[in-house]
């Protein structure tokens, strides 16, 4: 599983979402049975420009306490979503948002 969660990233970062996609959902699916944080899923859909389903993922990682959620304001991957209200939320609801 871990190999398929690279092969996704690398299709992400060889251009190529639409194989990122096609990896990223069956691993979606088995997430709660396997080692993956939320909060991977979130950067990798907030590198593919889909700020909902980012958002989805980084409520899971921080519902989870997942520790690289607290770096949301800081992690570049998330720079584009830092003036959405639903990423204000979340970093309201985890006193970040100053």
């Amino acid at each position: 599983m871990v190999a398929e969660a690279e092969s996704g990233e690398e299709g992400l970062a060889s251009g190529h979402p639409e194989e990122a996609i096609r990896i990223m959902r069956p691993l979606e699916k088995s997430f709660e049975n396997d080692k993956f944080l939320a909060y991977n899923f979130a950067t990798v859909y907030a590198a593919m420009g889909d700020p909902s389903n980012a958002t989805k993922w980084l409520e899971r990682s921080m519902d989870l306490r997942e520790m690289p959620a607290i770096y949301i304001h800081i992690d570049p991957v998330f720079a584009k979503m830092q003036d959405t209200p639903a990423f204000h939320q979340l970093k309201k609801q985890m006193n970040l948002d100053w």
